[in-house]
C-alpha cells in the first residue's frame, strides 16, 4: 500500500498514470490519504476559516483559474471535516486563496470525520472512508471486487472510479447531494436536498426530484409535501427515465425525447458567462420557507436566484404569507432607496475621475467606445482571446492597431488608469507599444500596435504548416526577448516583472523582430530568468514544453533536458524540422547551456538578465559549473519534486498582450 504523504508522493502514487500538467488528478489502489495537514501539505486555509486538503486536482489548461479538487474540507472552527469535490482556484497547478471554495458533492454530508480520518482505495477497488479514533467505516463507494483500476477526477467535476477499459464503474454524478454542475444530470428518481445551513451538512427536509412528466419540489414529511412542479405535458411512451440535464443555461428536461439538443421541456437560468454550478438552497431555516436554487458563476463569484416559488394549493399559514410580503415590500424600498444613492455617488465619482483622466501626465491617447466599436467594425475581426478578454484587428488612421477588449477587469477606474500610465509610460523596442485606451462607464480597452507575424508559438510549434525558422532567425529573436526582459528587470523607472514569460506573448513584425507582451507590474524577479530559460528551449527544439503526444518519458520537455545534459546528448534536443539548425548544432548547444544557466534550482546562480545579453553578444561566457537539478518553471516543484519557494504568483495585471 502507498500511503501518501505530500505532492511527491501522489505522484509515485499515481504510477502508471500519465500526468500531463502540474496537477494529478488520477490516483491508483492501494494508496492511503490520511486527514492531517503534515500529511497532505496541498492544503489552504481561506479567509473566512474554512480548509481544502487536496488529494486530486485537475487544473485548468490557463495559468490561472478556477479548478476542480477531491479531498478534506472543513468550516470553522474546523474539528469536523467532509470528503468532498471543491471547486478551487490554481495558479500553475499550485491551490490559490483568492476566494472561498465551494463544495458541490460530499460522501459523509450526515457523518464528519475528524482529524486523521483516512481515505483509502483499496487494493480490491474500494473507496472507504474510516474515523482514526475507532476505525469506524464511515462511507464506502461499495465497488469492491467490480475491478476497479484506479481512482480520477475529471475536467467536469465527476468523481470517478475506471475500469481497466477506462469505462466507469462508479461516479459522484450518480449520487448527487445539494448542487449540479454543467454536464451533470438528475435521473427519475434521484433528489437534490438542501443541507440544513451553509455551514451544516445534514440534509433539510426541502428537495427537488424528478418524476416521470417533469420536475418536483417536496417538503419531507409523510405524506410529502407538494412544493412546486414543473410539468412537461408529452405522452409518455418509452421506456427510458426522465432526465433533466443542467446544460446550456438551462434546464433541460427529457421525457419522450432522447435528443440532446431536442428536450420536451426547459427551465431557463439567469445568463451567465462564466463557470457556474447549482446549488439547493433553504431561503429561511425552517420547512415553511420557499426553497430555490442559486446559481454561482465563477470566478466573479455572483450569484443569481431561481426560486421554485410555493405551490398554490398548499394551505400556508396566513401570518407567514403576510409576513413574507411585508419583508418583500420593506426589501423594494430599501433596494429602490440604496440604487437612487448608489446611482448619484457613482454619477459624481465618475465626473471626478473623468477630471483625474485629464490632468494624469503620460497618459497614452484616450479614444471614445464608438470610434473604437467603429475603427474594428464592431468587434468582429477577432485576433484572439485571453483570461481578461478578447483582441480585435482595427484601424485608426490608416494604422492598424490590436483593440483588447477587458472583460473581467475588476479595478476600479482610479486603480485602471494608474497602471495604464505606468505601462504607457514604457517604451522599449522590444516591448509591444500600447497606443492609447478607452474608459468610459464599465467599459476598458486598450490600443496597441499591430504585430503582423502573430506570436512566436505559431511559428515554432509547426501548427500552421510554416517553414521553419532558420537559426539567425532564432537567435535574433532569442536576443530580443532578452533585451525587453533587461529593461524591465532593470532599465526602465520601475522595475516590472513579466511573470508569464511563453511563446504566445512573444509578438512578431513583418522581419520577426520580437516583442514583449503582457507585462504586469511585480517585483518576482528571479521567476523570469527561469520562464526565459523555458523558451528559449522550445524555440531550440521546436516544441511545447508540456507535450502530451511525446513518448511519455519525452512529455515534459526540461525533464528530457535533465537527461540529454547528464547522458552528453544534447543534441537530441535540436529541433529536426530545421536542417539549418542541425548544421549550426555546437552553437546551438551553447545556447542550451545558456538555458540550463537560467534553470538553475537555486535562484542565486541564475544570470541576471544584462549578463544573458552580454552571452548572447559575445561579452560573457556560460558559467561551466552547472547542476542538473533544474527549476521547472511551469510548476510549484522543481522537476526532482523540491518545492519551489515560489509557490503562488501574483495576479496578472490586466493590461495583457494584444495578441
Amino acid at each position: 500500500m502507498v500511503v501518501v504523504t505530500g505532492q511527491a508522493t501522489l505522484q509515485v502514487a499515481a504510477g502508471t498514470l500519465p500526468r500531463q500538467r502540474s496537477d494529478y488528478p488520477m490516483a491508483n489502489l492501494s494508496t492511503l490519504w490520511v486527514n492531517n495537514r503534515n500529511r497532505l501539505p496541498d492544503s489552504i486555509t481561506y479567509d473566512d476559516g474554512s480548509m481544502v486538503r487536496s488529494i486530486l486536482l485537475l487544473s485548468p489548461q490557463t495559468f490561472y483559474g478556477p479548478s476542480f479538487a477531491a479531498g478534506f474540507f472543513c468550516t470553522p472552527p474546523c474539528r469536523e471535516f467532509i470528503f468532498a469535490v471543491f471547486i478551487v482556484f490554481t495558479s500553475s497547478g499550485a491551490l490559490f486563496p483568492v476566494a472561498v471554495n465551494e463544495v458541490i458533492w460530499c460522501a459523509n454530508r450526515g457523518s464528519p470525520l475528524g482529524e486523521d480520518a483516512t481515505l483509502e482505495l483499496t487494493g480490491d477497488g474500494d473507496l472507504v472512508l474510516r474515523e482514526k479514533a475507532n476505525g469506524r467505516l464511515v462511507w464506502s463507494s461499495g465497488t469492491s471486487g467490480r475491478s476497479v483500476q484506479g481512482m480520477e477526477i475529471t475536467e467536469n467535476g465527476n468523481l470517478v472510479l475506471f475500469d481497466q477499459r477506462n469505462g466507469t464503474v462508479w461516479q459522484s454524478f450518480d449520487h448527487p447531494t445539494d448542487a449540479l454542475v454543467p454536464g451533470q444530470s438528475l435521473l427519475q428518481g434521484m433528489i437534490l436536498k438542501a443541507n440544513t445551513s451553509p455551514t451544516n451538512w445534514t440534509e433539510s427536509k426541502i428537495y427537488i426530484t424528478i418524476l416521470q412528466d417533469g420536475v418536483y419540489g417536496y417538503v419531507e414529511s409523510t405524506p410529502p409535501q407538494l412544493y412546486y412542479n414543473y410539468v412537461v405535458s408529452t405522452n409518455k411512451s418509452k421506456r427510458v427515465p426522465t432526465t433533466v440535464t443542467f446544460t446550456n443555461g438551462c434546464f433541460s428536461i427529457f421525457v419522450q425525447s432522447t435528443q440532446p439538443g431536442n428536450p420536451d421541456g426547459r427551465i431557463a437560468l439567469p445568463e451567465a458567462k462564466s463557470i457556474q454550478y447549482i446549488r439547493g438552497i433553504l431561503l429561511e431555516n425552517n420547512t415553511t420557507s420557499n426553497c430555490y436554487l442559486q446559481l454561482y458563476c465563477l470566478p466573479q463569484s455572483a450569484t443569481y436566484s431561481l426560486f421554485f416559488c410555493p405551490y398554490t394549493k398548499q394551505k400556508l399559514q396566513t401570518k407567514t404569507i403576510l409576513v413574507s410580503i411585508l419583508a418583500a415590500i420593506g426589501a423594494l424600498i430599501l433596494v429602490v432607496v440604496v440604487a437612487i444613492y448608489v446611482q448619484k455617488r457613482r454619477k459624481y465619482r465618475e465626473r471626478d475621475e473623468e477630471l483625474d483622466f485629464d490632468i494624469m501626465p503620460g497618459m497614452p491617447t484616450r479614444f471614445s467606445f464608438q470610434k473604437l466599436r467603429k475603427s474594428t467594425e464592431d468587434f468582429s475581426k477577432k485576433l484572439g482571446e485571453g483570461g481578461f478578454g478578447s483582441v480585435y484587428e482595427g484601424k485608426i488612421s490608416e494604422e492598424k492597431v490590436a483593440v483588447k477588449r477587458l472583460e473581467s477587469a475588476r479595478q476600479g477606474k482610479k486603480e485602471f488608469l494608474a497602471e495604464v500610465e505606468t505601462i504607457g509610460s514604457i517604451e522599449h523596442i522590444n516591448l509591444v507599444r500600447l497606443i492609447g485606451v478607452c474608459v468610459e462607464k464599465s467599459n476598458r480597452l486598450l490600443v496597441y500596435e499591430y504585430m503582423s507575424r502573430g506570436s512566436l508559438d505559431r511559428w515554432i510549434y509547426y501548427h500552421h504548416n510554416n517553414a521553419p525558422l532558420d537559426w539567425s532567425t532564432r537567435c535574433r529573436i532569442i536576443l530580443d526577448i532578452a533585451k525587453g526582459l533587461c529593461y524591465l528587470h532593470e532599465e526602465c523607472r520601475r522595475k516590472i516583472a513579466h511573470l508569464d514569460i511563453k511563446p504566445q506573448n512573444i509578438l512578431l513584425d513583418d522581419n520577426f523582430n520580437a516583442k514583449l507582451a503582457d507585462f504586469g507590474l511585480s517585483k518576482l524577479i528571479d521567476r523570469d530568468q527561469s520562464k526565459f530559460g523555458v523558451v528559449l528551449m522550445e524555440i531550440i527544439s521546436g516544441r511545447k514544453n508540456i507535450d502530451i503526444s511525446q513518448p511519455e518519458e519525452a512529455v515534459q520537455l526540461i525533464n528530457l533536458l535533465r537527461e540529454k545534459a547528464q547522458n552528453s546528448q544534447l543534441i537530441d534536443m535540436i529541433d529536426k524540422h530545421s536542417n539549418d539548425m542541425v548544421s549550426h548544432q555546437e552553437e546551438v548547444i551553447q545556447m542550451m547551456k545558456l538555458a540550463m544557466w537560467c534553470l538553475q534550482n537555486d535562484s542565486d546562480r541564475r544570470p541576471s538578465m544584462s549578463m544573458v545579453v552580454k552571452v548572447l553578444e559575445g561579452a560573457m561566457r556560460v558559467e561551466n559549473c552547472l547542476d542538473y537539478s533544474f527549476f521547472n518553471a511551469n510548476s510549484v516543484i522543481s522537476v526532482q519534486g523540491i518545492p519551489s519557494t515560489y509557490s503562488a504568483p501574483p495576479r496578472a495585471s490586466i493590461l495583457s498582450s494584444p495578441r
